[in-house]
């Protein structure tokens, strides 16, 4: 980030150049949710066992995930961790392409700050 786009921040000007940056990212987000699990499909998931729903989203968005621990895998805690996995990944990129002062940011931040706290409670 750098000086200059802090100063227009911090005085609540927007050029043009900005501007097209929140369109771009919103154009791009909106393309990342139609790639969510339509609502429709919840009902057909509560009635698959864990192999199914593994071989249902593999043919999806989370094919690289679950390529990644493969398909034979098919415990809870594994289909969590490529849930997980996808979230961030999910996150990561839409931090990518979203300006360093969309409220986007604060809002992941809260993740990390929870993620953080977690850690420091099972050390203790």
């Amino acid at each position: 980030m750098n000086a200059n786009y802090i100063l227009k921040v911090k005085s609540g000007t927007l050029e043009s150049g900005d501007r097209t940056s929140y369109f771009y990212a919103s154009t791009r987000s909106m393309a990342m949710i139609s790639k969510l699990v339509a609502e429709t499909e919840y009902a057909k998931l509560m009635k698959m066992d864990t192999n199914e729903i593994m071989r249902y989203l593999g043919e999806g968005e989370y094919k690289k995930e679950i390529d990644a621990v493969g398909i034979k895998a098919t415990k809870i805690d594994t289909l969590e961790r490529v849930l997980n996995e996808n979230f961030a990944n999910s996150v990561n990129k839409l931090l990518r392409f979203t300006p360093p002062s969309s409220p986007v940011w604060a809002y992941v931040m809260r993740y990390d700050i929870a993620n953080v706290k977690t850690i420091i409670r099972s050390k203790t």
